[in-house]
């Protein structure tokens, strides 16, 4: 399970599952985007492929919502890349909080040259 110094206030624990991958649970490793919007890394949903495609009639079934994709002429590496996790990750390096009393957080986003 993924590890880092973004466990501790609420805003930041949200913030890390949206770079985390459901299959893995570590930070995306060149995320792809599948048709129905959840995005995996692409050895991750790879894996996922391989195990399940005769079952699914080599279409991709997504590990979040099930939803039975095709898959591209080009395989996994076809699918489109998830280009905002990156964007995401950027933002999140940039914010920082501190707890006040015990119900209320400042979040701050600090600006990098």
């Amino acid at each position: 399970m993924a590890t880092s110094k973004m466990s501790t206030h609420p805003v930041q624990r949200f913030g890390e599952d949206l770079i985390n991958c459901t299959i893995c649970f570590d930070n995306f490793q060149d995320a792809k985007v599948l048709p129905c919007l959840h995005s995996f890394c692409q050895s991750c949903i790879s894996r996922h492929y391989e195990v399940y495609r005769l079952k699914n009639g080599n279409r991709l079934s997504c590990p979040t919502c099930r939803e039975l994709l095709p898959v591209p002429g080009k395989g996994i590496a076809g699918l489109r890349n998830d280009n905002t996790i990156a964007k995401t990750k950027e933002l999140l390096d940039q914010v920082t909080c501190k707890k006040i009393p015990s119900f209320l957080y400042v979040v701050t986003v600090v600006k990098r040259p």
